[in-house]
């Protein structure tokens, strides 16, 4: 390994080390505090309003309600208000409520996370309803209250694939021009190169659309209509940023369709794909834990970095593998495999520092990676990470000898360079698998 990564990795080995002995305080998504009704309680008479207080800010525009009646009749509350701070939000309850109530609340975090929460109470006597006046908000264990929502109706291994073609798309479409603008220029005027970035664009479109539509599905209240539940999503910024997403999705695909008939681009819609680039990566961590754990304001470009820099290693070496050293001379492709491991070396050192940054965002304290499910997951995707630079740093030493004695054989060295990199790009797969489980699990 060479000696600058072996310094950066001493760099992360003492900055984790340092932070050994710090506070334990991991982030978490906005949770519930207090409630009156408390969960639990008996009323003399309906309550006029509901008072739920959380940890956290709550945008108004995210926040919905309703109550279940003992027979099961759901009737969806008035969009809240805030209370005597940002955190605490009123509804205003229907009245005559009577008997067996559940009232349930939901909320959209600034990660596009969908979390709610229900408070069972009772009302003894309908006689007269509460008059509106300050209640005391009593601390609450709420029933069935979690961090993330705990019935929805999609499935989570199917967000999880989901989110794992959106990324693999994302190699795909970036690494076939990460690798004409780093490693192999003359790269797209292979057909199968075009065909890869038109098959990445179709499945950002696509996918982002699929995100698009589990996220309105998320925040609908039985008895909404879906335009109405769309124009709910489209009023809160992850709902605003997946939006976003399908549009320059559908951009990608046009740009891709031009390049595969026409078989080159101009400058000017070079410009175009590099903002376009930018705002899909502005919109991509918008959605992510980025906004939702310590410092958002350095999360944002953070995960920006970190995901341009995957797409450049994970996305150049696919292209690598399967489009360049297939179809090239052997010369060339010799070339370009020095040349990729250069640039590979430059995205890792960006992937280690955002990652670390990232990592001590969602984990003040490393230790506390080993108490929940987002850290360990973390963890083995950080071991998975290092095995791929390790294979990678094995593979390069052992191709410098196996070279001078394969210059000869041109179709002995082109499998050598194929079957040295296939290991790594099955383990950049398994990665990607394993970030598109995280960034749907809660830090906590």
């Amino acid at each position: 390994m060479p000696l600058a990564l072996i310094r950066l990795f001493a760099f992360v080995a003492i900055v984790f080390g340092a932070t050994v002995q710090g506070p334990s305080v991991v982030y978490a998504h906005n949770s519930q505090e207090t409630s009156s009704p408390a969960s639990g309680e008996a009323l003399s008479a309906s309550p006029a309003e509901w008072t739920v207080g959380f940890d956290k800010s709550v945008p108004l525009a995210s926040a919905t309600g309703e109550v279940i009646n003992g027979t099961g009749v759901r009737t969806a509350l008035a969009a809240p208000r805030h209370g005597v701070t940002d955190n605490i939000i009123v509804f205003a309850m229907p009245p005559d409520l009577l008997g067996s109530i559940t009232a349930r609340w939901r909320l959209v975090g600034v990660d596009g996370h969908v979390i709610s929460g229900r408070i069972p109470f009772t009302v003894n006597a309908s006689a007269a309803i509460a008059p509106t006046v300050p209640m005391e908000v009593a601390p609450v264990a709420p029933v069935a209250v979690d961090s993330e929502e705990t019935n929805e109706p999609i499935p989570q291994p199917i967000r999880h694939v989901n989110t794992l073609f959106n990324y693999l798309s994302l190699m795909a479409f970036a690494g076939v021009f990460a690798t004409e603008r780093f490693v192999a220029q003359g790269t797209l005027s292979l057909v199968l190169s075009r065909r890869f970035a038109l098959v990445g664009s179709i499945g950002l479109a696509v996918t982002s659309l699929v995100q698009m539509l589990i996220f309105v599905d998320d925040i609908g209240l039985e008895g909404r209509s879906w335009f109405a539940e769309f124009g709910d999503a489209l009023s809160t910024t992850p709902g605003g940023m997946l939006f976003a997403k399908v549009v320059i999705g559908i951009v990608f695909v046009a740009f891709a369709r031009g390049l595969v008939r026409n078989g080159t681009f101009s400058e000017a819609r070079t410009r175009l794909l590099a903002a376009a680039g930018l705002m899909y990566l502005v919109a991509l961590s918008y959605v992510g834990h980025s906004r939702s754990e310590g410092a958002p304001w350095l999360g944002i470009p953070v995960d920006m970095a970190h995901t341009a820099a995957s797409a450049v290693w994970l996305g150049g070496l696919s292209s690598l593998v399967f489009i360049v050293i297939p179809r090239v001379e052997i010369e060339p492709a010799v070339a370009a495999f020095d040349r990729f491991g250069f640039i590979a070396e430059r995205a890792v050192a960006v992937l280690v520092v955002t990652g670390v940054i990232q990592t001590l965002r969602l984990h003040t304290n490393p230790l506390s990676m080993l108490t929940n499910t987002h850290g360990l997951l973390l963890v083995l995707k950080i071991l998975m990470v290092a095995l791929m630079l390790w294979l990678a740093a094995r593979n390069r030493r052992s191709l410098l000898e196996r070279k001078r004695r394969e210059t000869t054989r041109p179709n002995v060295l082109r499998r050598l360079l194929i079957r040295a990199s296939l290991l790594e790009t099955a383990i950049g797969g398994a990665v990607l698998a394993m970030t598109s489980v995280l960034v749907a699990t809660t830090p906590t």
